[in-house]
Protein backbone atom coordinates (compact mmCIF):
# COMPACT_ATOMS: atom_id res chain seq x y z
CA UNK A 1 0.00 0.00 0.00
CA UNK A 2 1.35 3.41 -0.83
CA UNK A 3 1.54 5.03 3.05
CA UNK A 4 4.30 2.04 3.35
CA UNK A 5 5.63 2.97 0.41
CA UNK A 6 9.22 4.12 2.54
CA UNK A 7 8.67 1.14 5.42
CA UNK A 8 11.49 -2.30 4.49
CA UNK A 9 10.30 -5.07 6.20
CA UNK A 10 13.82 -6.66 7.92
CA UNK A 11 14.56 -8.75 10.47
CA UNK A 12 12.17 -10.27 13.57
CA UNK A 13 13.07 -9.56 16.96
CA UNK A 14 13.10 -12.14 19.83
CA UNK A 15 9.04 -12.38 20.19
CA UNK A 16 9.61 -12.75 16.16
CA UNK A 17 7.88 -10.30 15.68
CA UNK A 18 8.41 -8.26 12.07
CA UNK A 19 11.17 -5.19 12.44
CA UNK A 20 10.02 -2.21 10.75
CA UNK A 21 12.39 0.03 9.01
CA UNK A 22 11.27 3.49 8.40
CA UNK A 23 11.48 7.01 8.47
CA UNK A 24 9.76 9.67 10.21
CA UNK A 25 7.31 9.74 7.54
CA UNK A 26 5.85 6.42 7.62
CA UNK A 27 6.09 6.23 11.62
CA UNK A 28 3.38 8.85 12.04
CA UNK A 29 1.28 6.62 9.49
CA UNK A 30 1.85 3.17 11.05
CA UNK A 31 1.26 4.88 14.53
CA UNK A 32 -1.20 7.06 13.89
CA UNK A 33 0.52 10.49 16.04
CA UNK A 34 1.33 13.23 14.02
CA UNK A 35 5.08 14.37 13.25
CA UNK A 36 5.28 17.11 15.66
CA UNK A 37 4.03 14.78 17.94
CA UNK A 38 6.64 12.32 17.54
CA UNK A 39 9.41 15.24 17.17
CA UNK A 40 8.30 15.98 21.26
CA UNK A 41 8.36 12.75 22.32
CA UNK A 42 11.68 12.12 21.35
CA UNK A 43 12.65 15.81 22.60
CA UNK A 44 11.16 14.75 26.35
CA UNK A 45 13.16 11.57 26.24
CA UNK A 46 9.44 9.47 25.87
CA UNK A 47 10.40 7.69 23.22
CA UNK A 48 13.63 6.18 21.97
CA UNK A 49 16.14 7.64 19.49
CA UNK A 50 16.14 6.19 15.80
CA UNK A 51 19.03 5.19 14.53
CA UNK A 52 21.02 7.80 12.42
CA UNK A 53 21.52 7.15 8.33
CA UNK A 54 23.08 10.29 7.66
CA UNK A 55 23.47 13.98 9.70
CA UNK A 56 19.36 14.81 9.28
CA UNK A 57 17.87 11.46 9.01
CA UNK A 58 16.69 8.64 11.15
CA UNK A 59 15.49 5.38 10.93
CA UNK A 60 12.76 3.56 13.13
CA UNK A 61 11.18 0.19 13.79
CA UNK A 62 8.01 -1.57 15.29
CA UNK A 63 9.55 -1.12 19.11
CA UNK A 64 8.84 3.21 18.24
CA UNK A 65 5.54 2.41 17.06
CA UNK A 66 4.96 0.24 20.38
CA UNK A 67 6.70 2.77 22.56
CA UNK A 68 4.07 5.61 20.99
CA UNK A 69 1.06 3.44 21.08
CA UNK A 70 2.01 2.91 24.93
CA UNK A 71 2.20 6.29 25.46
CA UNK A 72 -0.87 7.72 23.71
CA UNK A 73 -2.69 4.19 25.77
CA UNK A 74 -1.42 5.52 28.98
CA UNK A 75 -2.66 9.70 28.33
CA UNK A 76 -5.68 9.45 26.39
CA UNK A 77 -7.48 6.12 28.15
CA UNK A 78 -5.38 5.73 31.30
CA UNK A 79 -5.56 9.56 32.14
CA UNK A 80 -1.88 9.88 32.62
CA UNK A 81 -0.43 13.09 32.35
CA UNK A 82 2.95 13.02 30.14
CA UNK A 83 4.86 14.19 33.55
CA UNK A 84 4.10 10.79 35.10
CA UNK A 85 4.19 8.88 31.73
CA UNK A 86 7.71 10.02 31.28
CA UNK A 87 8.52 8.79 34.75
CA UNK A 88 7.16 5.43 34.70
CA UNK A 89 9.66 4.91 31.07
CA UNK A 90 12.40 6.17 32.85
CA UNK A 91 12.10 4.01 36.10
CA UNK A 92 11.01 1.06 33.77
CA UNK A 93 14.16 1.21 31.87
CA UNK A 94 16.17 1.09 34.97
CA UNK A 95 17.68 -2.54 34.43
CA UNK A 96 18.03 -3.05 38.40
CA UNK A 97 14.34 -2.82 38.67
CA UNK A 98 12.82 -5.82 38.57
CA UNK A 99 9.44 -7.03 37.69
CA UNK A 100 7.61 -6.51 40.92
CA UNK A 101 9.74 -3.21 40.84
CA UNK A 102 8.14 -2.31 37.98
CA UNK A 103 4.32 -3.30 39.07
CA UNK A 104 5.26 -0.81 42.25
CA UNK A 105 5.78 1.67 40.37
CA UNK A 106 3.26 1.98 37.43
CA UNK A 107 0.64 1.39 40.85
CA UNK A 108 2.14 4.18 42.27
CA UNK A 109 1.09 6.11 39.30
CA UNK A 110 -2.01 4.53 38.82
CA UNK A 111 -2.51 5.65 41.88
CA UNK A 112 -2.08 9.29 40.78
CA UNK A 113 1.08 9.44 43.37
CA UNK A 114 4.32 10.51 42.45
CA UNK A 115 6.47 7.83 41.26
CA UNK A 116 9.31 8.66 43.63
CA UNK A 117 6.85 8.52 46.71
CA UNK A 118 8.09 6.77 49.49
CA UNK A 119 6.53 3.39 50.07
CA UNK A 120 5.20 4.30 53.55
CA UNK A 121 3.46 7.83 52.79
CA UNK A 122 -0.59 7.09 53.07
CA UNK A 123 -3.68 9.90 52.91
CA UNK A 124 -4.50 11.39 56.42
CA UNK A 125 -7.13 9.46 57.65
CA UNK A 126 -7.05 9.37 61.30
CA UNK A 127 -9.00 12.27 62.71
CA UNK A 128 -12.29 10.59 62.56
CA UNK A 129 -13.09 8.88 65.69
CA UNK A 130 -14.37 5.95 63.91
CA UNK A 131 -11.50 5.54 61.75
CA UNK A 132 -9.65 2.55 63.99
CA UNK A 133 -12.85 0.20 63.01
CA UNK A 134 -11.93 0.91 59.62
CA UNK A 135 -8.60 0.35 60.17
CA UNK A 136 -9.31 -3.05 62.01
CA UNK A 137 -11.99 -4.04 59.14
CA UNK A 138 -9.35 -3.68 56.36
CA UNK A 139 -6.20 -5.14 58.79
CA UNK A 140 -8.07 -8.18 59.38
CA UNK A 141 -9.27 -8.14 55.26
CA UNK A 142 -6.02 -8.49 54.61
CA UNK A 143 -4.44 -10.70 56.80
CA UNK A 144 -7.73 -13.02 56.42
CA UNK A 145 -6.33 -13.06 52.54
CA UNK A 146 -2.82 -12.99 53.42
CA UNK A 147 -2.04 -9.68 51.64
CA UNK A 148 1.21 -8.40 52.55
CA UNK A 149 3.96 -6.84 50.22
CA UNK A 150 5.64 -3.50 50.59
CA UNK A 151 3.40 -1.52 48.02
CA UNK A 152 0.11 -2.28 50.34
CA UNK A 153 0.80 0.30 52.69
CA UNK A 154 -0.85 3.45 51.08
CA UNK A 155 -3.47 1.70 48.87
CA UNK A 156 -4.01 0.20 52.80
CA UNK A 157 -4.76 4.19 53.51
CA UNK A 158 -6.48 4.45 51.18
CA UNK A 159 -9.26 1.77 51.26
CA UNK A 160 -9.42 2.56 55.28
CA UNK A 161 -10.28 6.14 54.18
CA UNK A 162 -13.06 4.78 51.35
CA UNK A 163 -14.61 2.66 54.39
CA UNK A 164 -14.85 5.34 56.43
CA UNK A 165 -16.16 8.08 54.56
CA UNK A 166 -19.28 5.50 53.36
CA UNK A 167 -19.57 4.92 57.04
CA UNK A 168 -19.68 8.53 57.69
CA UNK A 169 -22.28 8.58 54.64
CA UNK A 170 -24.68 5.56 56.68
CA UNK A 171 -23.04 3.52 53.88
CA UNK A 172 -22.79 0.52 55.92
CA UNK A 173 -19.09 -1.76 54.69
CA UNK A 174 -20.06 -4.95 56.57
CA UNK A 175 -17.76 -7.75 56.53
CA UNK A 176 -19.64 -9.68 53.70
CA UNK A 177 -19.56 -6.79 51.55
CA UNK A 178 -15.69 -6.42 52.04
CA UNK A 179 -15.74 -10.14 51.44
CA UNK A 180 -16.80 -9.85 48.30
CA UNK A 181 -14.79 -7.12 46.92
CA UNK A 182 -11.68 -9.10 48.47
CA UNK A 183 -12.64 -12.15 46.44
CA UNK A 184 -13.13 -9.95 42.95
CA UNK A 185 -9.93 -8.36 43.31
CA UNK A 186 -7.60 -11.04 44.12
CA UNK A 187 -9.87 -12.73 40.82
CA UNK A 188 -9.27 -9.77 38.97
CA UNK A 189 -5.35 -9.80 39.96
CA UNK A 190 -4.84 -13.11 39.28
CA UNK A 191 -6.00 -11.90 35.58
CA UNK A 192 -3.45 -9.33 35.31
CA UNK A 193 -0.62 -10.78 36.86
CA UNK A 194 -1.31 -14.25 35.01
CA UNK A 195 -1.16 -12.16 31.29
CA UNK A 196 2.71 -11.12 32.15
CA UNK A 197 4.16 -13.88 31.92
CA UNK A 198 4.12 -13.95 28.61
CA UNK A 199 5.98 -11.17 28.17
CA UNK A 200 9.31 -12.19 25.96
CA UNK A 201 11.36 -9.05 26.50
CA UNK A 202 11.51 -5.80 28.90
CA UNK A 203 10.09 -3.72 26.45
CA UNK A 204 6.73 -6.04 27.12
CA UNK A 205 7.00 -6.52 30.00
CA UNK A 206 6.71 -2.89 30.27
CA UNK A 207 3.58 -2.47 28.27
CA UNK A 208 2.21 -5.44 30.03
CA UNK A 209 2.32 -4.00 33.03
CA UNK A 210 1.28 -0.35 32.36
CA UNK A 211 -1.61 -1.32 30.01
CA UNK A 212 -3.00 -3.89 32.42
CA UNK A 213 -1.96 -1.80 35.64
CA UNK A 214 -3.78 1.73 34.17
CA UNK A 215 -5.75 0.86 31.15
CA UNK A 216 -7.14 -1.92 32.82
CA UNK A 217 -8.48 0.00 35.93
CA UNK A 218 -10.40 1.89 33.07
CA UNK A 219 -11.72 -1.29 31.18
CA UNK A 220 -12.91 -3.02 34.89
CA UNK A 221 -14.76 0.10 35.97
CA UNK A 222 -16.82 0.32 32.31
CA UNK A 223 -17.54 -3.18 32.73
CA UNK A 224 -18.52 -2.45 36.59
CA UNK A 225 -20.76 0.27 35.29
CA UNK A 226 -22.39 -2.06 32.26
CA UNK A 227 -22.99 -4.55 35.08
CA UNK A 228 -24.65 -2.22 37.56
CA UNK A 229 -26.66 -0.79 34.84
CA UNK A 230 -27.92 -4.46 34.16
CA UNK A 231 -28.83 -5.52 37.22
CA UNK A 232 -30.68 -2.13 38.06
CA UNK A 233 -32.87 -2.79 35.07
CA UNK A 234 -33.44 -6.65 36.43
CA UNK A 235 -34.06 -5.15 39.82
CA UNK A 236 -35.41 -1.89 39.99
CA UNK A 237 -36.91 -1.13 36.57
CA UNK A 238 -40.28 0.60 37.16
CA UNK A 239 -39.64 0.74 41.12
CA UNK A 240 -40.14 4.52 42.32
CA UNK A 241 -36.67 5.56 44.14
CA UNK A 242 -37.26 6.10 48.18
CA UNK A 243 -38.28 9.70 48.62
CA UNK A 244 -36.33 12.51 50.57
CA UNK A 245 -38.94 12.27 53.38
CA UNK A 246 -39.04 8.78 53.40
CA UNK A 247 -38.03 7.38 57.22
CA UNK A 248 -36.20 4.27 55.86
CA UNK A 249 -33.90 6.68 54.00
Amino acid sequence: MQKYAEIMQGETDKAGRRILAMRMGALSEASGAPVPTIKFYLRQGLLHKGEMTSPNQSQYDSSHIHRIGLIRGLTEVGGLPLSTVAEIIAAMQDPEIDTHGVLGIVQRAASRQPVSAPETSRPQHRSDPGSETEDSMIDALMVKNGWDHPYNDVHRATAVLAVGTMRRLNLSYTELSLDSYAKAARLLAEVDLDGLGSAATRDQLIESVATTMIIGDVLVAALRRIAQTSLSLERYNGIPPVGPGDPDR
